[in-house]
């Protein structure tokens, strides 16, 4: 049983379900749209386990081949539109929380092509740029050919520079988050597990397990938004989220290493980095989806051993070097890879599905999220 006192911290105006980059950064729009608003956030574990914390720092926003992939299975238009979302919520994080505290820095972006892979021709960076330059005002894309024998790759034949993007530090980004929240006077709350959502003509009643005790507590407000991204079955199970898992590698520190910049190939799905003189690589999961769509927690071998081998053979060919930690994240991607934001009642409201983007998108997606409940 709860005390006279805890009774007295179960009310808000606004519940988030989720602390992640979404539900932060929508809990903190709201405070500075009004800042008298009561909000409280739930969060099931210690730190947001999805993809916030477990991603691999880009300030990124997408490749020459992603582009034109993108383009061929939608349209020009949304392509590009979904490319300038993806900038300016970078741009909307950096104002809020300042590049120094969570070590952004514009180091670019480029794309190896592999000896294996599809050139890509002048007229197609072109192409792309010209889409771009009404948003960017300038060239986004161009060769960087000249730098493959400096960063010491093999396999590689061409490199695509994106000048716009950057990488930052992912720790200090939540970190900064979760201060400037608590400074706007967002109550968050960690070990919360919501296990039912009911609805009722005034409000919601959210109940999270209170472990110790062994009871559901009784949380009320009278909007609530669910941003828990590919967990979103838990709560609505029939929407059209597919979960996705990522498999991150980082080495123990290095010398002699001259990568830097955020590198991401074969249309986005892999990607690696230089963080504290440690390569970070990641991704393959379009190599075992089936593996890979899923919410379990747990390591695929068959991917692991296809980033260790780009490690070998590509990234750093000719250093020894020794895997220091392996995770996984857990993203969520809709079917036309745009965040989900509506109102599902009149009471709850759905804001998730940054489709691996979360870094770029969270920041846009929760203006979204804020004006349908202001």
């Amino acid at each position: 049983m709860i005390s006279y006192w805890e009774k007295t911290l179960l009310k808000s105006d606004v519940i988030i379900i989720g602390s992640g980059l979404v539900g932060m950064n929508t809990a903190c729009v709201l405070k500075e749209k009004n800042p008298a608003m009561n909000i409280t956030i739930l969060e099931r574990g210690i730190l947001p386990t999805g993809a916030s914390t477990r991603n691999a720092g880009f300030a990124c926003f997408s490749d020459i081949s992603e582009t034109l992939e993108d383009i061929k299975l939608s349209d020009e238009e949304s392509t590009v539109q979904n490319i300038i979302n993806r900038h300016e919520g970078l741009q909307k994080m950096r104002k809020r929380l300042g590049d120094l505290p969570i070590s952004y820095e514009a180091t670019g972006g480029y794309e190896p092509i592999l000896e294996n892979h599809t050139e890509i021709s002048k007229n197609q960076i072109d192409y792309v740029n010209k889409l771009l330059m009404p948003h960017f005002g300038e060239n986004v894309f161009s060769f960087a050919n000249d730098k493959i024998p400096y960063f010491g790759f093999e396999g590689v034949k061409q490199l695509i520079y994106n000048k716009f993007e950057g990488c930052i530090h992912t720790g200090k980004l939540i970190d900064e988050l979760w201060k400037y929240a608590n400074k706007l006077g967002v109550r968050i709350i960690t070990g919360a597990e919501v296990a039912e959502i009911d609805e009722m003509a005034e409000g919601v009643i959210v109940y999270a397990n209170h472990h110790l005790l062994n009871t559901n507590i009784e949380f009320t407000a009278k909007k609530a938004i669910i941003c828990a991204n590919a967990f979103i079955h838990d709560f609505i199970p029939d929407l059209n989220v597919q979960p996705g898992r990522g498999q991150v590698i980082i080495t123990k520190p290095l010398e002699n290493i001259n990568i830097n910049g955020v590198f991401h190939f074969d249309k986005g799905y892999y990607y690696f980095r230089n963080i504290d003189n440690r390569i970070l690589i990641g991704g393959g999961r379009h190599t075992d989806l089936k593996q890979e769509t899923t919410t379990d927690f747990e390591s695929n071998s068959f991917i692991f051993e296809q980033l260790i081998s780009y490690l070998d053979n590509m990234i750093i060919p000719k250093i020894d070097y020794e895997i220091d930690m392996h995770w996984q994240g857990i993203m969520g991607f809709s079917a036309d890879k745009l965040p989900i934001v509506k109102k599902v009642s009149d009471h709850i409201c759905i804001a998730f599905s940054c489709n691996g983007m979360g870094v770029a998108l969270s920041s846009h997606t929760a203006e979204k999220a804020a004006a349908l409940i202001l």
